[in-house]
This record gives C-alpha cells, structure tokens and sequence, in this order.
C-alpha cells in the first residue's frame, strides 16, 4: 500500500472495492483527498500509528451512550469488528446497514439519518443508556517531593533529572514490593491505586522512610472510595 500511495490507478481500484455506489466522479474526489492529505511518507507512518492502536482494554470503561453502525457488505470491514465493539462498550447499540459502501455520504443515506436521529432522540430523553457504571473500591496513593522547585534551582538540571531519576526507581520498587499500580507520574509525584488500605498505608510509609538517604522529603497522601 505504501509503495503504491499516490498512484491514481491503484488508488481507484481500491476506492472501486469500497466505494462501489460511487460514480465516477465521485471516485476521483475522493481519490484526489487521499493523494493530496498526506505524502508516501507520512501515509507510512499514519499506518503504522494505526497497526499499533489496540483500544480492546479501555472499552469496558466507555461510560457515555455509544451508537455503532456498520454497513454489512464493506470490502474488508469485517462486521464481526462492530460486533465486538458492541459486546464491551456497556450498553452501547449496534446497527447493522445493508449495503457495500464504506462512505456515509454515498449508499442508503435515509436509513442512516434516521437511526442517527433516533439514537440522540433517545440521549437527550435519557432512556437510551441505563447501564450502571462498574465501579469497585480502591485506594489511591499519592506523592509529591517537597520544596521540589527550589531543590531544582539549588542542584542544577542535569543533577536533578539524576536524583528523580533515583527517586522514580524507589517509589516503583516499593510499589512492585507492596502489589500497588503506578497510574500516573506528573513531574516528580506519582499516582498508583492500590485494592485495599493496609498495603497503600505501609507502602507510603515505606517510600517516606526510604526518601532521607536521597536527601529529600516527599508527601504522601491516600484516599479511599469508589472509582471507576
């Protein structure tokens, strides 16, 4: 596909596939967007970047109402794809369109229209999504290096990138120590969730003790709750 990007015979053959209701031209437009959007080089890498998307995980934690339509006989759109979506997006609707044109804009447009309609008739009454968000306890530990910017100013770049370096290292060793889960780091806090209070409290404690052999002191913070 790379090689051949920007080839207007290549590129009318794929769009006379995927675009079989289209005319002629039609098929030329949309040809003339695709050589002109982006070069062979960035196509690669726009392809790439793709290939490498896997957004399986994060689809139980969609928490909005969720539409997903599918023409059923698009050159190699499998609908089993949608279908997928569908099962883990809680409470999310499937559609399934006959028809063999990838577009929107080309095909039965009505019938797109109309679910499209339906389904934000539904939003805006609130009887479209019902679904009761998965939430289980947890407790979450936070940190944060005190006086961090005026240290900073004191060692210099290059000596301070080394001691949060350090400081990185200790905290996710207490972490893999106390079975917590690094969620985030910001500068030199750091964010991790743990399944229960005792382990977040002597994790925290542990990181404190451990901070005076770097010469730093560090806050830690813990909340327990409900999240998502």
């Amino acid at each position: 596909m790379i090689r051949r990007w920007g080839d207007r015979d290549w590129h009318d053959r794929i769009l006379r596939s995927q675009l079989p209701g289209a005319t002629d031209e039609e098929r030329a437009a949309f040809s003339r967007v695709f050589r002109f959007s982006m070069s062979r080089g960035e196509a690669a890498q726009y392809w790439r970047m793709t290939l490498d998307i896997d957004a399986r995980s994060v689809l139980a934690s969609i928490r909005v109402p969720t539409l997903v339509i599918q023409r059923e006989e698009v050159a190699g759109m499998d609908v089993r794809n949608s279908r997928y979506l569908a099962e883990r997006i809680p409470g999310a609707r499937l559609v399934e369109l006959p028809g063999r044109d990838f577009a929107p804009s080309l095909g039965d447009q009505d019938r797109i229209f109309s679910e499209l309609e339906g389904f934000i008739g539904g939003v805006i009454e609130g009887s479209t999504w019902d679904v009761e968000p998965e939430r289980v306890v947890a407790t979450v530990l936070f940190t944060d290096i005190v006086d961090a910017t005026a240290q900073a100013a004191a060692l210099g770049d290059h000596a301070w990138r080394e001691l949060v370096q350090r400081h990185h290292e200790i905290v996710r060793e207490q972490l893999a120590r106390f079975r917590g889960k690094e969620v985030d780091t910001a500068g030199d806090g750091f964010v991790a969730s743990f399944d229960g209070p005792a382990r977040a409290i002597r994790c925290g404690c542990a990181i404190s003790e451990a901070m005076p052999e770097l010469g730093l002191d560090v806050r830690v913070g813990l909340h327990t709750g409900e999240c998502s």
